[in-house]
């Protein structure tokens, strides 16, 4: 009989072990969590206004809305310091050659482009990233609905050059842009999209 408690007792006695070392990690890593989760909250918001600001320079308070009709997207307006609207930014995404890319876009409130932004995208390391360089993002500072990306030089008012050997990376991101701007037309009364 001796030996059956002992037995059970060399199983029971790793395992009770084993579950209080399991438990107090658990209790630990929430106590950790709940301790960090603010900070990493505001690292992400002084991120996202970091990403908003660089598409809209002049914005300094950004305000989410929503739009709810015959479509349905999220967007921000743009302060300035005096608490003037100074335009828009919307977030958009379609697919690349190796992914989603997602841009910001920033909108003045005469439908002209601010400021563009790649927020995330998977395309082909030194090719399709080409897209994030400021010789492809300036291009479209300035530019209103009606883009597209060419191929070739010299590029009329609403063309956006293409990145030589990223067509698919360079069309996606015209793409996002083309559509925070048709969303831009439909806040401001248009119907386009």
């Amino acid at each position: 009989m001796k030996n059956k408690n002992s037995n059970l007792m060399q199983i029971l006695k790793p395992t009770i072990i084993l579950g209080l070392i399991c438990f107090i990690t658990a209790l630990l890593l929430a106590l950790v969590n709940n301790i960090t989760a603010e900070p990493i909250k505001a690292q992400e918001l002084a991120q996202e206004n970091e990403a908003k600001q660089f598409v809209m320079p002049e914005g300094i308070d950004f305000v989410e809305k929503e739009f709810i009709a015959d479509k349905h997207f999220y967007y921000n307006e743009a302060y300035d310091q005096n608490g003037n609207l100074v335009g828009y930014v919307f977030k958009n995404g379609t697919h690349g050659y190796g992914g989603s890319v997602i841009v910001n876009v920033g909108v003045d409130p005469d439908g002209k482009i601010t400021g563009v932004k790649a927020l995330d995208l998977a395309e082909t390391p030194g090719i399709g990233t080409q897209i994030e360089d400021p010789a492809f993002t300036d291009q479209f500072i300035g530019k209103t609905i009606g883009l597209h990306a060419v191929s070739g030089t010299n590029p009329s008012d609403n063309e956006i050059q293409a990145i030589s050997g990223a067509t698919s990376s360079s069309n996606a991101f015209v793409e996002s842009v083309q559509k925070s701007l048709g969303q831009f037309d439909l806040i401001s009364g248009g119907n386009d999209e």
